[in-house]
């Protein structure tokens, strides 16, 4: 129901991702969009897009048209900020889910680039006197895992729901 895609920084999970959002709607002759959670920099786009407009892609697609057309079908959703950002992003999902966009391709993939970025910040490392961690440290370490917790839960939720492929990636410090 949900993979996690686990890796240093630079090795390719985020290009693993975009090749995903493309491959994902060759799977359902049918049609299928997928949603693009991404929590840190820029979107994707010109990544995607330059996919895209690859040989591989064109072949796989059939036409430039078609590959070119598969863009359209790539949600991006900015989830930057805190933990709590990205759970409303992806709380708001619901309704897309439930009411897609375009009923011929329905989301069939959620991917979500990077589910632990928005956790990375000054007090992740908090170290109190004679190196104990501090109690506000102690705090936001729970609250963080209770939100992806949240999270994790929502995704799972979503994939049994609606019969949808959840994917995120995570970063190996």
């Amino acid at each position: 129901m949900l993979t996690e895609i686990v890796g240093e920084s630079g090795s390719a999970k985020s290009h693993l991702c975009c090749q995903l959002a493309l491959s994902a709607q060759l799977a359902f002759p049918s049609g299928a969009s997928v949603v693009y959670v991404h929590t840190e920099g820029p979107p994707p786009v010109r990544r995607l897009r330059a996919l895209a407009t690859s040989q591989r892609f064109i072949e796989l697609f059939g036409s430039a048209e078609r590959a070119s057309e598969a863009l359209d079908r790539v949600y991006m959703v900015n989830a930057l900020g805190d933990g709590d950002s990205m759970l409303d992003a992806l709380g708001s999902l619901s309704a897309a889910l439930r009411y897609p966009v375009d009923a011929e391709a329905p989301v069939r993939m959620i991917i979500v680039d990077s589910i632990a970025a928005p956790f990375r910040d000054e007090h992740a490392g908090t170290v109190g006197a004679g190196g104990a961690s501090s109690s506000s440290s102690w705090a936001y370490t729970m609250r963080r895992a209770g939100t992806l917790h949240k999270a994790t839960m929502l995704l799972k939720e979503y994939a049994a729901r609606h019969d949808l492929a959840c994917v995120v990636t995570n970063h190996v410090v």
